[in-house]
């Protein structure tokens, strides 16, 4: 039983009362009809100016992120993993966390790549990146993402890269 409101003292009632306590209005079908649909009309305006909202504030958030793809900053900051040589000029490492969302851009397409429903890829937590004494580099990455029956499961595994950032190993963690 909902409630709605009545055309002449626009006080709350029941949507089964046949008239108004208040004022003694006689409720029509059509009345509580076009109640009901002035609501969800309302609704749906709601909720697309939410949708809308949150679009925007996404897109916003990734214009000002700015870009952690990018292997030619000048100057190197807390987000890139940096070493310096005997020159002491930073040398920027390929492999890196991104500073928006902790994830490691090579790992992410490769999973996408190799996973049997890559839609279905959802990242759970991400490892800090660890150089190795070889020059390669490795990774926790814990993900959710559907199996080949279709079913969710939860991945974790320590995936190893080379220098140059292809993906060469990984197990489970």
């Amino acid at each position: 039983m909902a409630l709605i409101q009545c055309s002449e003292c626009k006080k709350k009632i029941s949507e089964n009362a046949e008239t108004c306590p208040n004022c003694g209005n006689i409720i029509t079908y059509r009345m509580v009809y076009e109640y009901k649909d002035k609501q969800r009309r309302m609704m749906k305006k709601s909720l697309i100016f939410l949708a809308i909202s949150v679009a925007l504030l996404l897109f916003v958030s990734l214009i000002f992120s700015g870009d952690d793809t990018k292997t030619n900053s000048t100057t190197p900051s807390e987000n890139i993993a940096t070493t310096t040589s005997t020159q002491e000029t930073p040398v920027v490492e390929i492999v890196r966390n991104s500073s928006w969302d902790s994830s490691v851009s090579q790992v992410r397409v490769w999973l996408k790549e190799n996973l049997n429903d890559p839609k279905s890829l959802e990242f759970i937590e991400w490892s800090k990146v660890v150089k190795n004494g070889n020059g390669s580099f490795k990774v926790r990455v814990k993900y959710r993402a559907k199996n080949s029956f279709g079913g969710y499961i939860v991945n974790n595994q320590v995936i190893t890269l080379d220098a140059s950032g292809n993906v060469i190993n990984f197990k489970d963690f």
